[in-house]
């Protein structure tokens, strides 16, 4: 009786284990993509940004991506 009540309470923290880690996976694959396009947001404002004395277009690019 014993040894299958500690059975049961280790397969219940592996399947919670498993639920929890699969939900932290796919929580953090969401967090990277959004970090992903934030940088390619801010690496779009800094070149317009550099670009501004040169190229009056760059003003018009700066303020699409803001």
């Amino acid at each position: 009786m014993g040894l299958s009540f500690l059975f049961a309470l280790i397969m219940a923290f592996g399947i919670l284990s498993i639920f929890f880690i699969n939900r932290f996976s796919n929580d953090s694959k969401s967090v990277l993509k959004n970090n992903l396009e934030t940088l390619q947001y801010t690496n779009k404002m800094l070149k317009a940004l550099e670009d501004m004395p040169a190229k009056n277009e760059a003003i018009d690019l700066f303020t699409e991506t803001w």
